[in-house]
């Protein structure tokens, strides 16, 4: 995890803000009214077209109403969300009376006493109300700075507050919040929709809005670090890859890791707002484009964002350079470290290297002079003998080959269990190359169709002949890399 390093004053000054409402004068005027050069939304409801048949009814008020608001903008220009939250309000005043106070301990725990707010101290009672007045709020009127306002003016403690009120199955409450508490001057919520603005412009050249305006007096005047990343990322989009570079620097050295959150605007990344790494590399690579060399190496930012950080995808990078440069001790650390962490393909690289080590292809740990086993002969290393096996353990200090399968089998399984379907592929083949025909089978049967993997493996002769008996498979070898799969890999059948 990333966080940001402020200076002391940067840090009052966050838990002192008291942000200006925001101008509200980029939002999209009525359908109704014309207007030249209007910017189109792409959120506006496109609604079909039919003739009235001239016996048909009259329309409901009712329903007038609900056809005005189909055709009214979602969203503003600036991604503002522009209408009520529609839906019962006292449900879900009755959901948060049996949610508030497991929210409100995992507040206090973690972002109010501990964190960043330990000035903002709430009872149970006013966190309560405050959550109970977004609802109703929510409930009764567009998103707005004086909505935010009129329940408090420390809006960074509203924002937080709001938190326990967001779920997946209410988005418009969600986005009503977000915006919302944006115009009032709430920093994350802010970034956040400055960041969706650079995401639905993509491909294309983003324009100003309010946000990425605010987001560039927060980057240039106050040095926020998180405002610098996401006006980093804009500048990116501009093509103004130059002008990223000094923010990027600082920003850099400005970052530290961190094994725990010191409050909620600490980290810098969140939502929305990707890691720094990508943007990183994003830069890096544009700046190539232009014949300009920067920044680190590849390899040194895998070891600094996996290392140092801990971020798994990329502990799992830097294992694969570890490999590449022959330091299997550091490549099996760190991709443990990464599969632990929850990588599924991290698990599954190492029990390609333990597959493959067991078979002779490459050392096993502690093994000093080590001759790799052709691939013609390396099925033999597993039918070694009890005296060897022996004195390889007891003399030279080394597990058996066959230790090594079964660990390859054992992250296979573990990998299947974290949504590896192809590991299911690998271990029904394993099994079946050991003769274990029912073990083998009820691997097989976990996939639904070997053909779901056609761009990789031809599975004619996979599908044709798994019932056959005499039939014999065997895992292909040039797909067991340990840092990626050979999408032109076939499947090896022997009859």
């Amino acid at each position: 995890m990333s966080l940001t390093r402020t200076s002391s004053v940067l840090r009052q000054c966050r838990l002192q803000l008291h942000p200006e409402a925001l101008s509200l004068t980029r939002t999209s005027p009525p359908l109704s009214h014309s207007t030249r050069h209007r910017r189109p939304s792409r959120y506006e409801a496109k609604s079909f077209h039919t003739t009235t048949p001239s016996n048909a009814a009259p329309r409901s008020p009712i329903a007038r109403k609900a056809q005005s608001t189909r055709r009214q903008a979602v969203f503003t220009i600036d991604g503002v969300f522009a209408h009520t939250v529609q839906g019962d309000v006292e449900k879900m005043l009755q959901r948060l009376e049996k949610t508030v106070e497991e929210h409100y301990d995992r507040w206090k725990e973690t972002h109010s006493y501990e964190g960043s707010y330990g000035r903002a101290k709430l009872s149970l009672d006013k966190y309560k109300q405050i959550a109970q007045s977004l609802l109703r709020t929510a409930y009764s009127q567009p998103p707005s700075a004086r909505a935010i306002r009129a329940i408090s003016t420390n809006v960074e403690v509203i924002w937080n507050v709001s938190r326990c009120l967001l779920s997946p199955d209410n988005r418009a409450l969600e986005v009503w919040l977000h915006s919302a508490c944006a115009l009032a001057g709430a920093r994350s919520p802010a970034l956040m929709l400055a960041q969706r603005n650079l995401d639905e412009a993509h491909p294309n050249y983003p324009l100003r809005t309010q946000f990425l305006d605010k987001v560039e007096q927060w980057a240039l005047q106050e040095r926020d670090p998180r405002a610098m990343h996401v006006y980093v990322r804009t500048l990116i989009a501009r093509g103004e890859h130059e002008s990223a570079v000094p923010l990027m620097d600082e920003l850099m050295s400005t970052i530290y890791p961190s094994t725990r959150v010191e409050g909620l605007e600490t980290p810098l990344s969140f939502y929305n707002i990707p890691q720094v790494w990508p943007t990183y590399i994003q830069l890096q690579e544009g700046l190539k484009k232009k014949g300009v060399s920067w920044g680190v190496s590849r390899d040194e930012l895998a070891r600094l964002a996996g290392v140092d950080y801990q971020e798994p995808n990329y502990l799992s990078s830097y294992a694969s350079a570890m490999f590449e440069a022959g330091d299997y001790e550091k490549y099996e650390q760190y991709m443990h470290q990464a599969a632990m962490a929850g990588v599924p393909s991290a698990c599954v690289s190492l029990a390609h290297f333990y597959y493959l080590t067991a078979r002779g292809l490459f050392p096993r740990r502690g093994e000093k002079t080590f001759v790799p086993r052709s691939e013609e002969d390396s099925s033999e290393v597993l039918k070694e003998g009890r005296l060897e096996t022996l004195y390889s353990s007891i003399v030279r200090g080394l597990a058996p080959h066959e230790y090594y399968n079964n660990l390859a089998l054992e992250w296979w399984e573990l990998g299947l269990n974290m949504g590896s379907d192809l590991s299911a592929m690998f271990l029904a083949l394993a099994y079946r190359e050991a003769g274990q025909l029912e073990v083998a089978d009820s691997f097989y049967k976990l996939v639904d169709t070997p053909r779901l993997w056609a761009p990789k493996f031809s599975a004619d002769d996979f599908a044709m002949n798994w019932d056959n008996p005499f039939a014999s498979f065997s895992v292909p070898r040039r797909v067991l890399n340990v840092k990626w799969y050979d999408s032109d890999a076939k499947w090896t059948t022997e009859k």
